[in-house]
């Protein structure tokens, strides 16, 4: 797991620590595309905070890099760099701080990733709803979101969240990670 982020005890000796020497050992492999199970604050091995050249080390060069400005509603906001990656069915992004060129967040619209609960796209608003019960947040932009239409969050959006944009009732991306609401 590739973990670059202010919590931990701050010890990357390989010698001294084995888990320092698994991430050094995985980041010198052959790229292998987006993979693993969506949580609040990870994409597999990916986590929140995670530098853009690591990713782009385990996952491969992204089949489209772009640069936004930040979130026009924020004027403190940092500009972005947004990386995708397009996978058999649907693509994977990836938004990093440019100033810091650390993963911000994810998204994707392929079922072929999981989140920790089982939830996958495509499927019924129901099941996001029975797997995360109480947890699970209406977000309202603008519009008031339902369960077939919107979007629904478990988490903190200030700092890690999962949210589920809704269509016609089924689930047709996931997120995660630092949501602004401009995202």
């Amino acid at each position: 797991m590739v973990a670059i982020s202010g919590c931990g005890s701050g010890d990357s000796d390989p010698d001294q620590n084995p888990s320092a020497r698994e991430t050094e050992t995985s980041a010198t492999s052959e790229p292998t595309g987006p993979e693993g199970t969506l949580t609040a604050t990870s994409f597999g091995s990916v986590e929140q905070g995670t530098e853009i050249n690591e990713v782009v080390d385990l996952w491969g060069d992204p089949d489209q890099r772009n640069r936004y400005p930040g979130c026009e509603i924020d004027p403190n906001s940092s500009p972005v760099i947004v990386h995708t990656w397009n996978v058999a069915d649907g693509d994977v992004g990836t938004t990093f701080d440019a100033n810091t060129e650390r993963l911000d967040s994810y998204r994707t619209s392929s079922r072929r990733f999981p989140t920790s609960s089982g939830v996958r796209i495509g499927d019924k608003f129901a099941v996001v709803k029975g797997t995360e019960g109480s947890t699970l947040q209406a977000l309202s932009l603008g519009l008031e979101s339902t369960e077939r239409d919107g979007f629904w969050l478990t988490g903190d959006i200030g700092c890690a969240a999962q949210l589920f944009t809704i269509a016609g009732g089924k689930i047709t991306t996931i997120s995660g990670g630092y949501l602004p609401p401009c995202e």
